[in-house]
């Protein structure tokens, strides 16, 4: 809301935007999504979401039929930390239950999710596809977790 207010807008209208924003259909998800988790799923690798977004993603991500491929959250508005604050990733590896060395941190913005690399997670950086939303992105994560979908996939 403060993005809002300083942006000008009033507070009607800002009101109305954040509301737009948290509602799950509108911020639909890339279209590889669901398959990518579901066979990450099928490997049993554990998966956390870990956003620095403004709200809750879990109704967002139930919505879509993800939630049911995800073993927990980490957001920064329930912990009051932002990327790439290494603290946010730590908790994300309690989350996990698991260490740095066996943990990949995918992300999309090399200035936050690249906080990862200061706890020492390798951390793989996918280019955003913000003007062709409909094309697959995360094949290859699958590749690189499951070696054995390279050669089936």
């Amino acid at each position: 809301m403060l993005w809002y207010a300083a942006a000008g807008l009033d507070a009607e209208l800002a009101e109305q935007l954040y509301d737009f924003d948290a509602h799950a259909p509108n911020r639909p998800l890339y279209p590889d999504v669901l398959d990518v988790l579901r066979r990450l799923r099928a490997a049993r690798i554990r998966l956390v979401v870990l956003s620095d977004i403004h709200l809750d993603l879990r109704p967002l991500l139930a919505y879509h039929g993800a939630a049911d491929l995800l073993d927990g959250y980490v957001l920064s508005c329930e912990h009051g930390l932002q990327k790439p604050d290494p603290r946010l990733f730590l908790i994300g590896l309690r989350t996990l239950g698991t260490t740095p060395q066996r943990t990949l941190m995918v992300g999309d913005l090399a200035t936050n999710d690249g906080g990862a690399t200061e706890v020492g997670i390798t951390t793989l950086i996918l280019p955003r596809v913000l003007a062709r939303p409909d094309r697959p992105r995360l094949d290859h994560l699958v590749r690189l977790v499951v070696p054995q979908e390279a050669a089936t996939g």
